[in-house]
């Protein structure tokens, strides 16, 4: 028997506990951090906690790659991150942020709280978990 499902929104999957970078850290702690916690991209912030870019691995593989070619070993995370931001809305339910991610084509985006303020991280991997749980619900 079916059952009727309830369907979670961004603010009830979107993750408090993230990653984010200053424009000034260099890029190789940037790639670091990617390596050693096993996540592909993070908000970057200024000093009042207001996203100012976004970095992904593809920005850090952009950037090393010319740095090498042109003796720059330590470029900054403000050289290397894209300022076109994509914010997902606290309020979408997980399939509007689903085809919010595959339309962007992005794999995580910030939430904002009040005043522009970075709130938490929603990442792709957060709606497979959610929509497994909500498979193993309805269907177990």
């Amino acid at each position: 028997m079916k059952k009727e499902i309830s369907l979670p929104k961004v603010e009830d999957i979107y993750r408090t506990n993230y990653w984010a970078f200053r424009p000034d850290d260099s890029v190789l702690h940037a790639i670091e951090a990617f390596n050693k916690n096993r996540f592909t991209s993070a908000p970057v912030i200024d000093v009042n906690k207001s996203v100012i870019g976004y970095l992904s691995e593809s920005d850090c593989l952009k950037k090393m790659a010319v740095s090498l070619f042109y003796d720059d070993f330590a470029p900054t995370v403000e050289s290397a991150m894209s300022n076109k931001v994509f914010y997902a809305e606290p309020d979408w339910d997980i399939f509007e942020l689903e085809d919010f991610f595959v339309k962007k084509e992005i794999v995580s985006a910030p939430i904002l709280g009040s005043n522009n303020i970075l709130k938490g991280v929603v990442t792709r991997s957060d709606v497979l978990l959610c929509l497994e749980k909500l498979m193993i619900d309805k269907y177990r």
